[in-house]
């Protein structure tokens, strides 16, 4: 629908010339050539009832006119700006009124206004404001800002650029911009730039409705696939009953009867978008949303201690299990070798049986190279398979030589580290294995080389070392994993679902659900308190005791891993404080968590989502969430009972279903041109205002009544 917003049809200033004034006939004949079926006759500085009467009724059948005004306007910057002043033309008497009194009297050529006086003579008239940006004759910045301060809607100001390039820019740059033909010479008029609608308005009233919705209206830089004319079925689950609907890239709102097929539509284009077009779309329902928000807080039982940051310390639950304490020396021992040995002289000369062993066998410190060997060289081969690495070989190739250096210089201190360890375990089992074979071979018993107590002491060390690893690492910090925003519940502030991992420990094991453990809660208790109990005892009597108490917990109850002790606790928290919201704000943040966290779909179909939702969060949460969509170009289509919805969100396209005695008809149009038509005799029309107070309001005496109460 193109539309001309900066229209002369007069000769008022030296620079206008003759060609702009034209006849009543040529101004029809080129209207209607145009195709324009919006025009305002926005004259320098002057404006004439008398001809704007003639022109309007000249074109009444085939355009609507509106009455306006340009204005050489100056305030604080320092060189004079053009401005269209475009108004409702139910307001024609009052705006004559004011330009003859304020602006008709004085010469065009020197008549100049400022923008706080225009605003004052102007803003009652429900006015538009079209200042000419990124052309000649540009209002100054400074008056612009003036402008947008004074004027009653800042919505109802459009900037007019020199062409629509430059429409381009400023639309892309947030501006609200349209381009008019100003035009100066009528003979050539259908030639002109002129502004296109996305669809047809009736009326200067519905113009300002589009003009205060959120998306850019112009059609100058919109692709041809606007909309889509998609087959649709009375009932989607068999594909029957078909019928052809069109659904634009902006809301489209579906209301009517109950049981009319609304749903069934809703059913249709999701598997239309999902089979035809591969596109999966965001599909929502209303109603009780307590499933959902069971599942958006479950907790997960796939993390390990890899998650959690800690070391893998699962060595010390076999240690524990496979320990066993080392004996002493008997006394006997040494009477009997003693006894024995002072009558075997040959004995005596075996001096190489004196030796002591040297008792510093200790493969720990082997292991721990050797896991940083493993180390290293695992992260090797991970580099060289990244893509990056792969593109770049050459480039990175001295950083590779310098990593297998540090992989070998490892490896040789691992192995550097194995001889020593095992030369010592060498040492020490050659001479326990030359006296056994000695006091085999002549009969005597063996001579002690030790009383027992240092291996005895070595072992009870090692297990408190273990002891201590394991309850250090159950201490070990509860992590944030993500912390994800879910929505907003009104004034009571943001919710965020917040996922933690810990670990399981006598100081937390009683705070925590039983639900949210890894394992039973009662066992693991047990064994805490064990383990706990064991520390406590390693240099005591009760040690061994205490000691089965642990081993039969574990391998009753199968614990032989950190991961038996995790722990995951998510919840959903308002303000840092856990919070459970009630049904109908779990209602409402599943519909803002939808439009929100999917905001890269492209296709949202919804279902009734007024349920369980309060009408002031409707008005102030979920239109404007339905109006940021529609901004970004997306397909929202929603069936809805919901005035607020239905209107508020200024949807481009309507689709009315209505049942009669099983017969169903489907009517479509806009509110913009209060229209719906039926989809099967375009000769049967209805009037969008009429039916949407009908379905969307329970009809007219309903709704005066309720604007009745309001008012009192």
């Amino acid at each position: 629908m193109k539309i001309d917003l900066h229209c002369h049809t007069l000769n008022c200033k030296s620079g206008d010339g003759s060609k702009r004034e034209p006849t009543v006939d040529l101004f029809r004949e080129k209207v209607e050539l145009a195709e324009v079926k919006i025009l305002a006759i926005t004259n320098h500085n002057y404006f004439d009832l008398e001809q704007y009467k003639l022109l309007k009724n000249a074109v009444s059948d085939i355009c609507d006119v509106w009455p306006g005004i340009e204005l050489d306007v100056k305030e604080s910057s320092q060189n004079i700006g053009h401005v269209l002043v475009i108004v409702n033309p139910s307001k024609l008497d009052e705006f004559y009124s004011i330009v003859m009194e304020n602006i008709n009297k004085s010469n065009p050529e020197k008549f100049i206004i400022t923008v706080s006086k225009m605003c004052e003579l102007f803003n009652s008239l429900e006015v538009i404001y079209i200042p000419h940006y990124f052309k000649e004759h540009q209002l100054g910045e400074s008056d612009l800002q003036i402008l947008e301060d004074k004027v009653y809607s800042i919505k109802r100001i459009l900037c007019e650029p020199s062409d629509v390039k430059s429409l381009g820019v400023l639309n892309a740059n947030g501006f609200r911009s349209i381009v008019g033909s100003d035009v100066k010479d009528w003979n050539v008029y259908e030639k002109c730039s002129f502004a296109e609608l996305k669809y047809e308005i009736n009326g200067y009233e519905n113009f300002l409705k589009l003009l205060d919705k959120d998306t850019t209206f112009i059609n100058d830089l919109i692709t041809q696939d606007y909309y889509e004319t998609i087959t649709v079925y009375g009932k989607a689950s068999k594909n029957q009953y078909p019928y052809e609907i069109k659904i634009y890239n902006d809301v489209n709102i579906i209301f009517g009867d109950k049981g009319s097929g609304k749903t069934e539509i809703l059913d249709s284009l999701y598997s239309y978008f999902k089979t035809n077009k591969g596109i999966n779309p965001v599909r929502f329902n209303g109603g009780d949303k307590s499933s959902w928000f069971d599942n958006l807080i479950k907790e997960s039982k796939e993390y390990t201690y890899d998650d959690l940051g800690v070391e893998n310390i699962d060595c010390v639950f076999s240690h524990i299990n496979d320990y066993v304490d080392a004996l002493p020396v008997k006394i006997g021992q040494y009477i009997r070798y003693f006894h024995n040995i002072s009558n075997n002289k040959k004995r005596k000369k075996l001096r190489i049986l004196n030796q002591q062993k040297l008792f510093t066998y200790e493969l720990e410190i082997y292991q721990k190279y050797y896991e940083d060997y493993k180390k290293i060289a695992g992260f090797i081969n991970d580099l060289i398979e990244f893509e990056v690495y792969k593109m770049n070989v050459l480039k990175y190739e001295d950083i590779i030589d310098e990593l297998i250096s540090l992989k070998n210089d490892a490896f040789d201190l691992c192995l550097s580290e194995w001889m020593n360890q095992k030369a010592t375990y060498l040492t020490d089992n050659i001479i326990e294995k030359l006296i056994t074979f000695v006091s085999e071979s002549d009969g005597t018993p063996e001579e002690p080389k030790e009383t027992g107590f240092y291996r005895f002491c070595k072992n009870r060390l090692k297990l408190k070392k273990d002891i201590h690893d394991l309850l250090n690492t159950l201490n070990s910090d509860t992590i944030t994993l993500d912390e994800e925003y879910i929505g907003r519940i009104g004034s009571k502030g943001k919710g965020y679902v917040i996922n933690r991992l810990g670990i399981v420990n006598l100081d937390n094991i009683d705070t925590i659900n039983s639900k949210k453990m890894f394992s039973n809660k009662t066992p693991l208790k047990n064994l805490l308190k064990s383990i706990n109990k064991l520390e406590l005892s390693l240099f005591t009597e009760e040690m061994n005791e205490n000691l089965n108490a642990v081993n039969e917990i574990m391998s009753s109850y199968q614990i032989g891993s950190i991961n038996n002790f995790l722990y995951n606790n998510k919840t959903f928290e308002l303000n840092n404080e856990v919070y459970k919201p009630s049904k109908g704000e779990m209602a409402i943040l599943s519909l803002q968590y939808e439009l929100l966290n999917k905001d890269t779909e492209n296709v949202f179909l919804i279902d009734e989502l007024e349920v369980n939702l309060g009408s002031t969060y409707i008005e102030d949460t979920i239109v404007p969430l339905i109006k940021s969509l529609a901004k970004s170009k997306k397909i929202i289509v929603i069936a809805t009972h919901d005035a607020n919805i239905a209107t508020r969100t200024f949807p481009v396209n309507s689709i009315l279903k209505i049942v009669n005695n099983d017969c169903y008809e489907t009517y479509q149009g806009s509110m913009f041109t209060n229209q719906l038509v039926n989809i099967d005799n375009n000769k049967k029309i209805l009037y969008w205002n009429e039916e949407s107070e009908k379905y969307l309001e329970g009809g007219k005496p309903a709704f005066i009544e309720r604007g009745n109460l309001y008012g009192k």
